[in-house]
């Protein structure tokens, strides 16, 4: 069965105070060939609430911009209570939470509870001290108020049980009802509107045992299978879903996307043209097969493909944001790139990766103070953006600032704690200004904090301190430690060399180096026979050992005197 997209219309519900949300919804779905009717739910009532029903009956789905103050407005809560009362509107509603809700968790639906209540009280209070000539209007709004109060529990209670988009997936709800399959199904439907989890997977597992060659389920489960990183079950899903609808653009598109993330790249630039020759409206497809073409070197195809995918939806910040990295690293254009950052954060100002990338640039072309400017703007609007915090900390280095470098790395070994780069971006630079200080010590220890027991990370500290600082007793130290903990074979044979090189610092090791390499070679064979570099090592240095020379010695006097 073909999965092209049939939605003619989409009703967009929002209060008046996410308009910029609604503004964004609004482009996103018209790029998609789809109408929209926006309507502002609480600037006051329409003519009638069957007016408001009749104007959703006509359009093919409804988008519920679920705010704070959406919840908050009895105009825009009433309405869409009597919108769910009636079941056949119940699979055409996908609601849409924006940041600030707070419906994921029982004590915030819990506020909303008792946000009504209060709301209702005041207004009774009002009301039982009004006269009679002036109750019948206040009334009406109470009697509103008073059925908010005894749903609003229900209705976020079963919003919980639904699957909740967030502000970034509204190109996901049109691909997956923009399909006949799912009004055919209502099992499918009711999947896709469960939250993530065994209980959707279960669902979804059903319905393709009794649908085994459904196409949009089967690109919906390989969706799920790829977000798992199983990458080939993914693939062997989407293949089915192509040969049961071989003109089903998302297939082909997604199964593009597998192949990108296997490298298999020649693959994926073949599936994302088929879905394109299928379905040329599509700005995703023309952005990703762009992507691909970079990976194959193939430049001049990309960057006309970056601009397809931008005069196909000129407002989507994602696509200004590919073809400006494309330009500043690959094509050495950083003017260009700039341009095309700086129209992402106009078109979405928490585009926080397009802050950063500009103030690289800024950076490398010695525009210190504004990419400082940039760099502590997104840290404070977006505390977890580690490569935000990152390049702050090369610009506090280069400053010769490491107090504050220190700092930050400090923040960000914590924050990502398991990142071993992360000491390592501020210990080697600041050695060169500073070698190893109190500051440097500090990183450590709060790293070493978080992996205690990483052997190839205390195997690192050793280098460091051999390379970058010469304190040939520390490297030592941090050689023999992860020794100790877990020593592989490789590991094994750079640390016989080490001892080599240097066994005149390593007081202990004066008299015993010879023993102390050929018992470390030997480990290493033993933990690995195929190790050539250990066997080799071994054999030259069984080759130079005195006793060995003795022997030789004594078997060329014998030939001489034979």
């Amino acid at each position: 069965m073909d999965n092209k997209q049939n939605i003619e219309s989409m009703f967009i519900s929002y209060s008046h105070k996410n308009n910029k949300h609604a503004e964004f919804f609004d482009k996103v779905i018209r790029a998609r060939g789809i109408n929209t009717i926006r309507d502002v739910r609480d600037v006051g009532f329409m003519d009638s609430l069957s007016d408001f029903m009749d104007r959703i009956g006509e359009s093919d789905h409804v988008l519920i911009v679920l705010s704070k103050d959406y919840l908050q407005s009895y105009y825009c809560l009433y309405e869409v209570l009597e919108l769910l009362r009636d079941k056949k509107y119940l699979n055409k509603v996908h609601p849409v939470v924006i940041e600030g809700a707070n419906i994921f968790n029982e004590d915030g639906r819990l506020e909303y509870v008792q946000y009504w209540k209060d709301q209702y009280d005041k207004l009774y209070k009002k009301v039982s001290e009004l006269s009679l000539d002036e109750i019948t209007s206040a009334t009406k709004q109470l009697k509103m108020i008073r059925t908010i109060r005894i749903n609003i529990g229900e209705f976020l209670e079963s919003l919980s049980e639904r699957k909740l988009y967030t502000e970034n997936d509204v190109t996901e709800i049109i691909n997956k009802i923009g399909s006949p399959e799912i009004d055919s199904y209502p099992e499918l439907a009711y999947a896709l509107k469960l939250p993530k989890g065994q209980k959707q997977e279960a669902a979804f597992e059903e319905f393709l045992i009794n649908n085994p060659d459904n196409s949009l389920a089967l690109t919906l489960k390989a969706d799920e299978e790829a977000e798992k990183g199983n990458l080939l079950v993914a693939e062997k899903y989407l293949q089915k879903a192509i040969d049961v609808s071989p003109n089903m653009w998302m297939a082909h598109d997604h199964i593009g996307n597998v192949y990108y993330r296997l490298t298999r790249f020649k693959d994926s630039e073949a599936s994302y043209k088929k879905a394109i020759e299928i379905n040329p409206n599509n700005a995703g497809s023309f952005n990703d097969l762009a992507l691909t073409q970079k990976e194959l070197g193939q430049y001049s195809d990309v960057l006309d493909n970056f601009k397809k995918a931008i005069l196909l939806d000129p407002e989507n910040p994602a696509w200004h944001r590919s073809i400006g990295t494309f330009l500043d690293v690959e094509m050495n254009e950083p003017e260009q790139a700039i341009r095309h950052y700086k129209n992402a954060i106009a078109l979405d100002p928490e585009d926080y990766q397009s802050m950063n990338n500009l103030g690289t640039i800024y950076s490398a072309e010695g525009r210190k103070e504004e990419a400082r400017s940039i760099f502590i703007e997104v840290k404070e609007r977006n505390p977890l953006h580690i490569n935000s915090i990152a390049n702050l900390i090369d610009l506090y280095v280069n400053e010769n600032n490491l107090e504050e470098a220190s700092k930050l790395t400090l923040e960000l070994i914590r924050m990502n704690p398991k990142d071993t780069s992360v000491p390592f971006s501020y210990l080697i630079p600041a050695s060169k200004i500073n070698g190893f200080d109190h500051l440097s010590k500090m990183v450590i220890d709060e790293s070493l904090k978080h992996n205690p027991d990483d052997t190839e990370y205390i195997y690192l500290l050793g280098q460091y301190f051999e390379v970058e600082i010469n304190d040939i007793d520390m490297a030592n130290q941090y050689y023999e430690k992860a020794m100790v903990m877990k020593p592989d074979s490789d590991m094994l044979v750079d640390y016989s060399l080490f001892i080599n090189e240097f066994f005149e610092e390593i007081p202990y090791l004066k008299i015993g180096r010879r023993v102390a390499v050929v018992g470390y070679l030997k480990r290493a064979l033993i933990l690995d026979n195929k190790n050539e570099r250990a066997a080799v090592l071994l054999s030259q240095e069984i080759q130079n050992s005195p006793g060995r020379k003795y022997i030789d010695s004594l078997k060329n006097m014998q030939r001489d005197n034979i």
